[in-house]
């Protein structure tokens, strides 16, 4: 049987700073990212958010479902943030899970989520959101567009219920509701950290001393690759731009910019 098929809903919401965000919700039509990518294409303004609960390419939801939240931000000259935003969306996810759970939250790299390490509990590293950017670069060296992506995966039944509710809530009604927290939560939190960017100019940007703080990484030795060698070293903090800064023998510094350089 085929899947059923809903026109989208809008909605617009509003998040202290004066913005007024416009949302699409979209069930079994098409998935979050693709969808905003054709509007970003066709001049949607910067905030336009699409939410979905569909994969690229999937007819059916996933099981367990995941909710897919994907915002069109139009930078400018910017060329260099997708590290910064990709942090600021990571702590932004962080944030809206833990308000609507009782789940804590910690950060092994930009984009990962986890469950908080238990010393005790078998699913100490499971990831529970990932997060993503993509981007058109024009001949100008100017961004036409960025897109962030979060998608938060609802686990087992050890998670709490009133997280699946959060996601499933959104779904279930049109139009959507602007008491869907869950996705209120993390558009609040992430266009506060992003709205400062143009205003902080070469400061270091508050949000990083709390990415840091909630970092799985920070304080433990790791292993990861330099060109062709392999090394072992303790990670101590993050750059600016979301590089993971490791100590090795002697007090030699890396900054490792690539999840996949990590063993």
């Amino acid at each position: 049987m085929a899947p059923s098929h809903r026109d989208s809903a809008l909605t617009s919401l509003q998040i202290p700073g004066g913005r007024t965000l416009l949302i699409d919700n979209r069930i079994g039509v098409a998935d979050a990212a693709s969808t905003l990518v054709s509007f970003a294409k066709r001049g949607a303004e910067e905030g336009y958010t699409v939410i979905s609960d569909r994969n690229q390419g999937e007819d059916v939801p996933t099981n367990p479902p995941q909710l897919h939240i994907c915002t069109l931000l139009r930078p400018g000259k910017h060329t260099d943030l997708a590290g910064v935003i990709n942090a600021m969306g990571t702590l932004a996810v962080s944030h809206a899970i833990e308000r609507n759970s009782e789940a804590r939250t910690q950060i092994r790299w930009l984009g990962d989520v986890h469950l908080e390490r238990r010393r005790f509990a078998a699913f100490s590293q499971k990831r529970i959101a990932t997060v993503f950017s993509q981007s058109l670069l024009l001949p100008s060296g100017f961004l036409d567009y960025m897109i962030l992506h979060a998608v938060i995966d609802m686990p087992e039944s050890r998670f709490p219920v009133r997280m699946v509710d959060a996601v499933a809530r959104i779904f279930t009604s049109r139009p959507v509701s602007n008491a869907d927290h869950l996705t209120q939560a993390f558009l609040h939190d992430f266009y506060n950290m992003y709205d400062a960017i143009p205003k902080a100019g070469d400061e270091k940007l508050s949000f990083w001393d709390e990415y840091i703080s909630r970092s799985l990484l920070i304080g433990r030795r790791v292993r990861f690759r330099h060109g062709k060698k392999h090394y072992r070293g303790k990670a101590v903090s993050v750059t600016e731009t979301g590089a993971l800064v490791v100590v090795g023998k002697r007090g030699a510094r890396y900054e490792i910019t690539s999840q996949a350089a990590l063993i």
